[in-house]
């Protein structure tokens, strides 16, 4: 996957923000055995709302619309994010070697940088964890830093230490994490630590890890251009980070 493709990802990011508000939530009696979309585990869609909202990919991607079935009057709770026309994910040399979507949420509202892509900054959003842990999970991707935070890294044609937070203990450079209470994490990963040895710890932001991140790094698009993910949308208790709601 090129370059072009990996930064579709930051506009998926502000379908995911969101202004949390308070709402009643009624529990399903026992007796009630309607199925819950997406309970099978491949049935991923769930009901549209009045708050529905679709969007059309631009330049390369105009075919690509992508919806998603709620937007508005949001707890911690499971929304759908499904689309067609897209590029079918190739697994040539991995489960997503070329041509998939990643979807991540954010704080804030759009910055104005990237007029073509609106969105906020991509400091503001919760990604770059799914590697976070000894051993990762790189084998699905042939690219490792496609769900890292490095942007760029020594022998790359693109090298510039001045687009993000140089790490020169990795040779890499990473786009830092800004917390909504304007904390700037700029150091993700302890040069120190190693699992050979005792004591410290390899993933240092503190707002979110492997485990507690709600990113979806890779999201297959089927062979017929459309695909589709339940994605948890995160408030302020679950995720300090983002703040969503508070």
């Amino acid at each position: 996957m090129s370059a072009r493709r990996h930064n579709w990802a930051w506009l998926l990011a502000p379908l995911a923000i969101v202004l949390v508000t308070t709402v009643d939530v009624g529990a399903g009696t026992a007796a009630d055995s309607t199925p819950v979309p997406g309970g099978s585990g491949t049935d991923t869609s769930l009901p549209l709302t009045p708050s529905a909202v679709t969007v059309t990919g631009r330049g390369k991607f105009a075919d690509l619309k992508i919806t998603v079935n709620q937007t508005k009057d949001l707890v911690n709770q499971a929304i759908s994010v499904s689309w067609s026309g897209g590029t079918p994910t190739s697994d040539v040399a991995g489960r997503f070697s070329s041509d998939y979507l990643q979807l991540m949420q954010c704080w804030g509202d759009d910055d104005g940088t990237v007029p073509g892509n609106p969105g906020p900054p991509p400091e503001q959003c919760v990604q770059g964890a799914a590697n976070a842990a000894y051993g990762g999970s790189g084998a699905v991707m042939p690219n490792l830093y496609a769900h890292e935070r490095t942007i760029r890294r020594s022998g790359w044609t693109d090298m510039d230490p001045t687009v993000g937070v140089a790490t020169p203990e990795f040779d890499t450079v990473i786009r830092p994490f800004k917390a909504v209470d304007g904390t700037l994490v700029t150091k993700l990963y302890s040069s120190e630590y190693r699992p050979t040895n005792s004591g410290g710890q390899f993933w240092l932001n503190p707002y979110f890890n492997i485990v507690t991140t709600n990113e979806i790094p890779g999201a297959i698009t089927r062979g017929d251009g459309t695909g589709g993910e339940l994605f948890e949308v995160q408030t302020g208790l679950e995720s300090s980070g983002l703040g969503c709601g508070q």
